[in-house]
């Protein structure tokens, strides 16, 4: 673990340090555009501006040469310094900034002092996981939570009592505040797989301890974590562990009875999994975050005892604006990690699948509450409409009208986002979007395609909201209308201004397809009609140019039909235009 006193405190330096100022300091002249502060770039030769300055995220980008970053960056572009250096002259230059090692000014300062150390300590503890003491990750695989990836995403560590002997006086002075030394100086989760518990900002705010040994053979060791099994920090709990998921994920959240169950969930492929604070351990911080993320459905898979149940039924009474739902495990099986081990008195091991299967059947419990829409319409307009489900925006543009539901959707989370162009009504198609667009937004991909589904019944609501009546799908010409109709059909040039229409409806390039195409939609009206066979080889965008035909024809002489045998068109009057399989 590096000395936290020997470097200024970057951490505390890029939260408390006004960018803005620094920035303006420096002498660039910047001036309020929308939520960013606009000027001419410090690094580079302009004329037009493109440095933004965004306040609420204490961030710079420069759209001309790309510098970006933070108040050390900054700096350190300015001036050609390294972070030690541009965060030193950070502290030299602003008024109430100090190193760590100064004196704190305030109890903010000192506030961030600790909470270095805080970090600082997490990663030690982490980093002696992977150590050559295997203790912990040992007791972890016997646990069954030796999964790698989920050890290294949630920082999960093992204390050794060698973090105590990196710590400075001063320093291990911080560590007592916070709670990882007690009042002899020793490490308080000595001998404990450790779970951070970290705040929306990324910060760790809290810890969870679980003994490795026995708590018989524990029982002398009182001056660490005496004989407690579950060890937490001591003072009020200030996050929920992997509360992110409530953003991701606020049609379903899991809630476990402990961060050991979480964990063992998270491994099962369930990455909506949050957890209580032992069974009577639900916190304002968790009620918050439901209000925050409005969380429909909570399934409360708390420890089939007689403690758990207990839980289980105080909290369903409290859940007022979310579905509580209980999960049953099965006979003789007490928790998560209980059900993903091997158990051979039942010959039973519990797999991703056969808990998706409980999940299923948590039955209701608690009060009901009034059903709110999965997927909210937020924005319509003629050219696009944007629906929201939790954290992830789904954004339709270029919406047929000729029935199909083709169309172009970007999914987006954030500041990522997936776009393809595809027709919902495909299953293939749909699973294809949700796929890439999981790994792409970080979500799981049977959550947006069950949001696919849910978008193909509101955008069939709008268009049936939107349908013409038929008594006025065919309306009568005027005579102005008439005229300039007439003329248009005289027009040397009609083909032409035909392939540029269908250019405006989207089809670019292959004239004569296009001139070709709609010469056969227009045949229609002739005593024997001309028929045509669209081959090319998949993906070409056949069917794409038949539907952009289809929309220059009256919407009373289209058809559509996903398959047609011979001998109905034989019996078929031919009256219409046929936008059908592109081998018609």
């Amino acid at each position: 673990m590096k000395n936290p006193s020997s470097l200024p405190d970057l951490s505390a330096l890029k939260k408390s340090t006004d960018l803005l100022a620094v920035v303006q300091s420096r002498g660039v002249k910047l001036k309020r555009q929308g939520a960013d502060f606009v000027g001419l770039c410090p690094f580079h030769e302009e004329k037009t501006p493109s440095f933004h300055v965004t306040p609420s995220k204490n961030l710079f980008h420069c759209f001309g040469c790309g510098a970006a970053g933070s108040v050390i960056d900054f700096v350190m572009r300015k001036y050609g310094l390294g972070k030690r250096e541009a965060g030193l002259k950070l502290c030299a230059q602003i008024p109430g900034v100090r190193r760590v090692e100064e004196p704190a000014a305030s109890s903010a300062v000192h506030r961030a002092e600790t909470s270095a150390i805080f970090a600082a300590l997490v990663t030690h503890y982490h980093e002696t996981l992977f150590s050559a003491d295997r203790r912990g990750l040992d007791y972890l695989k016997s646990r069954g939570l030796g999964d790698l990836e989920m050890l290294k995403h949630f920082q999960v560590g093992f204390v050794n009592g060698g973090g105590r002997k990196l710590l400075s006086a001063a320093q291990v002075q911080a560590a007592k505040a916070i709670g990882l030394v007690n009042a002899e100086g020793n490490e308080k989760f000595y001998l404990r797989v450790v779970v951070p518990i970290f705040d929306e900002h990324g910060q760790p705010v809290g810890l969870y301890g679980r003994a490795i040994e026995p708590v018989e053979r524990r029982a002398s060791s009182v001056e660490h974590g005496g004989a407690i099994h579950h060890l937490y920090l001591a003072g009020e709990h200030r996050a929920v562990w992997n509360g992110a998921a409530a953003a991701v994920y606020p049609d379903e959240l899991i809630l476990t009875e402990s961060l050991f169950d979480g964990l063992a969930i998270w491994r099962a492929r369930k990455k909506n999994v949050i957890a209580s604070y032992g069974a009577g351990g639900w916190t304002p911080q968790h009620a918050a975050l439901m209000e925050k993320h409005s969380v429909r459905k909570l399934v409360i898979a708390y420890d089939q005892d007689e403690a758990g149940d207990k839980g289980v039924r105080e909290l369903a009474n409290d859940l007022k604006t979310v579905a509580a739902h209980r999960l049953k495990w099965p006979e003789k099986i007490k928790d998560a990690c209980d059900y993903f081990q091997y158990t051979r008195e039942l010959d039973f091991k519990g797999t991703p699948e056969t808990f998706s299967s409980l999940l299923a059947v948590a039955p209701r419990i608690g009060a009901p509450r009034a059903a709110s829409a999965r997927l909210s319409l937020v924005e319509k307009t003629d050219e696009a409409a944007l629906f929201q489900n939790g954290a992830i925006a789904y954004r339709v543009r270029g919406l047929s009208s000729n029935g199909s539901l083709r169309l172009v959707l970007t999914a987006k989370k954030g500041e990522t986002q997936h776009t393809d162009h595809f027709d919902l009504y495909a299953s293939k198609a749909r699973k294809m979007f949700a796929a890439l667009c999981a790994e792409r937004l970080g979500v799981e991909a049977v959550k947006v395609e069950e949001d696919l589904l849910a978008l193909v019944e509101r955008l069939e609501e709008m268009k049936e909201e939107n349908a013409v009546p038929a008594a006025v799908m065919k309306p009568a010409m005027s005579e102005s209308e008439k005229e300039e109709a007439l003329a248009l059909l005289r027009s040397p040039n009609l083909l032409q201004r035909i392939a540029t229409d269908l250019e405006l409806a989207g089809y670019v390039g292959e004239t004569r397809n296009k001139e070709l195409a709609y010469l056969i939609a227009t045949s229609r009206k002739l005593p024997k009609p001309l028929s045509g066979i669209f081959r090319s080889q998949s993906g070409a965008g056949k069917t794409f140019l038949m539907e952009c035909v289809a929309d220059l024809m009256p919407p009373e002489d289209v058809h559509y039909f996903s398959r047609l045998t011979p001998q109905a068109l034989y019996y078929l009057a031919a009256s219409g235009f046929f936008v059908g399989s592109p081998n018609i």
